[in-house]
Parts: structure tokens; C-alpha cells; sequence
């Protein structure tokens, strides 16, 4: 995964999940989810109940010390992330759920260099077939910096391609189906080695692809002109 998601407005979380604490500024869609950027999160509370709140993407360990924060944490890896320091702790007791519209990745086009440049990476946006909100598999953590300020941090795990996405890129997001999600954000589940092999081997892998305009490629863009196929755009280049 190669960084780059779409997120969903509030109102469309509400209408896929049931949730019980909210976070107090209502989320809206953002068709560029950057890395630092604070994005939605499903929590499960201890009545049962799911908490929407908000975190920055980008993974930072409550045992963190340095000033600046670990580099490349906005992923892990379903494969290690159980045992590695950096995420043991989070996958055994703080995971949560990324509700995504889709996700992009690039793709280096096929044919012949010019002029000694290889053509520029293609976009593709991944989205569910039916339309609905996809659940990435995410694990958080809460630091307090030296004044004692609290931030919500959050990284989504990933998993090697299969299906569609193999074609594009060699790893995706993982993705939870509906009957997986409650054991995911059940923080009574310890045996994280177990929940490791049943999110690889139980997440969802069919996606619908479609490549989209390079418009993207610059993360001060916005709109659902982000996601339009080539063949509606009409602008292959843009």
C-alpha cells in the first residue's frame, strides 16, 4: 500500500456501523488521506460498544522518547506485526478499524523508456464492488508528549496482494469482512499470533479496480474528480 486513501464523511460511517461515542468534530470525505493527516477510527469501548474518534496516521508507540517520531509507521505488516516490538503490544491490546471509500496505489506503465525516462507511474483507485465502505485493520496507539498532551496515533496493517490488486502493486491493505471485524476490535482476543493468521487468511482480497488521473499524485488536491475512471475523465494525462 502505497500511502493514499479515501476517507468517508461521518454521516456514511454512521450508515455502515453503529456507533455509540462520537468524535466531536464530524468527519468529511477527503478524497487524498495523506500520511499525518487525522483520519477516522472504530474503537471498541468495554460495554461493547463502538467509539468514533479521530487519529493522526502515522503509528507512535506510547514508549516513544525521541522528539521526532519513528519514520515509515503509517503501515505493519500482518506477517510480523504481532511479534515485532514496534506493534506487539498495539496488536494484543489497541486495534482498530479504518473506515476507507478505497485506496490508491501506482503502477509503472508498460513499453519502452523515452528519451532515457521511463513513463510516469499510473494511478488506480480500489474500491469494493458493491459500493460499500471497506474496514482496513488498524492498530493505535495514545502518546503523551513532555507536556503531557495525548495524541491518537494509528498505522493500517497490510498483507501481500492477491486478486485485482496482485496486478498492481505487491501489497493491500487488510481488508476485514463484516463477520471479523467484532473479533478484531475485541481487545479480550490475546492470542495475536492466532489473530494474525485468521485476518491474513479470512480479509478480503476481491476488490473492483479502475485506473484514475494522475491528479492525485499531488496531495494538495481534492474531489471526486480523483476517482473518475480515464474513460469518464477524459484526461489520461492530468
Amino acid at each position: 500500500m502505497c500511502g493514499r486513501y479515501v476517507s468517508p464523511e461521518q454521516a456514511e460511517i454512521e450508515r455502515a456501523w453503529a456507533i455509540g461515542r462520537r468524535n466531536p468534530a464530524p468527519f468529511q470525505r477527503r478524497y487524498n488521506t495523506t500520511p499525518d493527516a487525522l483520519v477516522p477510527v472504530l474503537r471498541g469501548e468495554e460495554d461493547g460498544t463502538l467509539a468514533l474518534d479521530a487519529a493522526r496516521w502515522g503509528f507512535v508507540p506510547n514508549w516513544w522518547k525521541d522528539d521526532q517520531p519513528p519514520r515509515n509507521t503509517i503501515n505493519a505488516r500482518v506477517e510480523t506485526a504481532a511479534e515485532k516490538p514496534m506493534w506487539r503490544s498495539a496488536f494484543q491490546r489497541a486495534r482498530c478499524v479504518l473506515p476507507a471509500v478505497g485506496w490508491y496505489e501506482w503502477a509503472q506503465p508498460s513499453g519502452a523508456s523515452t528519451g532515457g525516462k521511463r513513463p510516469p507511474k499510473q494511478p488506480w483507485f480500489f474500491a469494493a464492488r458493491d459500493g460499500a465502505l471497506l474496514a482496513f485493520a488498524g492498530l493505535w496507539s495514545l502518546r503523551h508528549d513532555a507536556d503531557g498532551e495525548a495524541t491518537l496515533t494509528v498505522a493500517i496493517l497490510t498483507r501481500p496482494a492477491e486478486g485485482p490488486s496482485a496486478e498492481i502493486h505487491a501489497r493491500m491493505p487488510v481488508v476485514l469482512p463484516a463477520e471479523l471485524q467484532a473479533q478484531w476490535l475485541d481487545s479480550g482476543v490475546r492470542d495475536a499470533r492466532a489473530l494474525a493468521a485468521t485476518v491474513a487468511e479470512q480479509s478480503t482480497t476481491e476488490v473492483a479496480q479502475r485506473p484514475v488521473r494522475r491528479l492525485v499524485n499531488n496531495p494538495r488536491n481534492e474531489g471526486p474528480e480523483l476517482i473518475e475512471p480515464l474513460s469518464e475523465s477524459g484526461d489520461p494525462a492530468a
